[in-house]
């Protein structure tokens, strides 16, 4: 994604940045159990589950911006994995608390924050014993199936099964509780390619994530060599590209990815 820096940026309007905030809470972005990879520090031989901060250049419609991302452990077993971004001075939060049984990810609360608009906002936390999981400020309860996700943990539940399955997952379905939603999208592999970013050129499995029957998908690039690393990703609706998030830069414990 190439950001126009030569074109004034036009004002962005509260419609727009809700249509860009809605994309997000899709994919904005983020595992092999921690205890089963070697822990080499040399890059692509990490655990999935090592602190990083990551940022992330951002275009929609010609408007640049930047996506902070970070993972951090959160106590014993627990980790948070959490976006911000700020444009023209308001912005959103988002994190997820999860934590890692066997291969899977299990998500424990996950939060949205929209300081343009609160009717966005969501809470969700995830009670595993009475299988639901409930937004206490909007009253509202689902039920949870077994591998339930949020938007932000299945970017990790993703990363793993594609590490799991040495990059050849050529097709699943996730299930993933969005708003008062358990909503239902499919993962296809499409194949490899080289692709160059601003944090270097690497050797990416193409994927595109989609809603059977809706007409807009999204195309997602991970590093292949890199535990399948977010590198890329762009929001196609009706044939046009609308989004696009590029990685910038990475450090996974101290070190460049």
């Amino acid at each position: 994604m190439v950001i126009n820096t030569q074109r004034k940026q036009p004002a962005i309007g509260h419609h727009r940045y809700g249509l860009l905030l809605t994309v997000l809470l899709l994919w904005v972005p983020a595992a092999v159990p921690a205890d089963s990879v070697p822990l080499d520090k040399a890059p692509g031989h990490r655990p999935l589950l090592s602190p990083y901060r990551a940022s992330y250049r951002i275009n929609y419609h010609n408007i640049g911006s930047t996506l902070k991302r970070q993972l951090k452990k959160s106590g014993d077993n627990r980790w948070q994995l959490s976006n911000s971004l700020e444009l023209f001075l308001v912005g959103f939060n988002e994190s997820s608390l999860l934590r890692l049984d066997n291969q899977q990810i299990v998500p424990l609360r996950y939060n949205f924050e929209n300081e343009l608009s609160s009717g966005r906002n969501s809470d969700l936390h995830f009670n595993w014993e009475a299988g639901t999981v409930t937004d206490p400020a909007r009253n509202h309860s689902s039920k949870l199936a077994s591998n339930t996700l949020d938007s932000l943990s299945f970017q990790l539940q993703l990363r793993q099964d594609m590490i799991t399955a040495n990059g050849q997952l050529t097709d699943k379905v996730y299930q993933l509780a969005v708003g008062k939603r358990v909503k239902n999208y499919r993962v296809t592999l499409l194949g490899e390619e080289n692709l160059t970013t601003p944090a270097g050129t690497f050797l990416a499995s193409k994927l595109q994530q989609y809603r059977p029957g809706k007409n807009r998908y999204t195309t997602i690039w991970l590093a292949k060599e890199k535990q399948y690393f977010l590198l890329r990703l762009d929001r196609v609706e009706n044939q046009q590209t609308t989004y696009s998030l590029e990685l910038n830069k990475a450090m996974i414990d101290g070190l460049p990815l």
